[in-house]
């Protein structure tokens, strides 16, 4: 029997030319030069933001430095920022995103992981096998890595979200309950992102788990190992300072 989790990590678009626009206004009619995938889709972007006409929208992308699917859907708050400045300056604005808005601001391709489950004969023949994809587990390998955590994990499927229509049911919320109800867990650790949504599942959780005989923890939030002060927000660094210890 051989039993193994796999997964790939996130992955940033990292386009060479950065999100960005030019914009100018002739009356009520927008020309936007863009970097973009979708200039039909950037066009009803603007319209429908800015409450034109998509007849009165001009959108214009000769050349793309990169997109890799980070520009397809649609246009960035940059964009649609950029078409306000100009309005209110009644002259061409133009705004780039920096390398670092890039990284933080753009999307990227979301980290995946698969649980594998093979039965193999001695001769080497697979002759039983179960696969398990595994949604935002990405997490689960990173702690697994570490070697710091000894006990089990349990993937929740996702996280709560009431603009995506996510709820408990639709999670795997129950199956962890029916864990800790049949015995033998101490401690229950949340590994939640910095999130509202994150947040929001990590409270309910702790209400559900109210009922049962083990303690319920959350990972800190705060400083990264490595990090520079100047390339942390102001959220993070406010929950590192509230997560302060004395220096031993």
């Amino acid at each position: 029997m051989i039993e193994e989790t796999y997964g790939t990590p996130v992955i940033t678009h990292t386009c060479i030319e950065t999100h960005g626009t030019v914009c100018e206004w002739d009356g009520d009619k927008l020309t936007a030069w863009i970097s973009t995938q979708g200039i039909s889709g950037a066009r009803e972007n603007f319209a429908s933001a800015l409450g034109i006409p998509q007849a009165n929208v001009r959108v214009i992308c000769q050349y793309m430095g990169g997109g890799f699917g980070s520009k397809a859907l649609s246009v960035g708050a940059e964009g649609l920022l950029c078409a306000k400045l100009a309005k209110a300056a009644n002259a061409p604005v133009k705004l780039m995103l920096d390398r670092k808005e890039e990284h933080l601001a753009t999307g990227n391709r979301p980290s995946s992981a698969a649980k594998i489950k093979a039965g193999v004969s001695a001769d080497g023949v697979i002759t039983a096998e179960e696969r398990v994809r595994l949604e935002k587990a990405a997490d689960n390998l990173g702690l697994d890595r570490s070697r710091l955590f000894p006990g089990r994990f349990h993937v929740l499927g996702g996280r709560l979200s009431a603009l995506e229509g996510v709820r408990p049911e639709d999670l795997s919320i129950d199956r962890l309950i029916s864990r800790v109800a049949a015995g033998g867990v101490d401690e229950v650790v949340l590994a939640m992102n910095a999130t509202l949504e994150d947040q929001t599942t990590a409270h309910y959780l702790a209400e559900r788990l109210e009922d049962f005989p083990v303690r319920v923890t959350q990972l800190a939030h705060g400083l990264p190992v490595g990090g520079e002060l100047d390339y942390l927000d102001e959220g993070t660094l406010a929950q590192a300072l509230r997560a302060r210890r004395p220096v031993s």
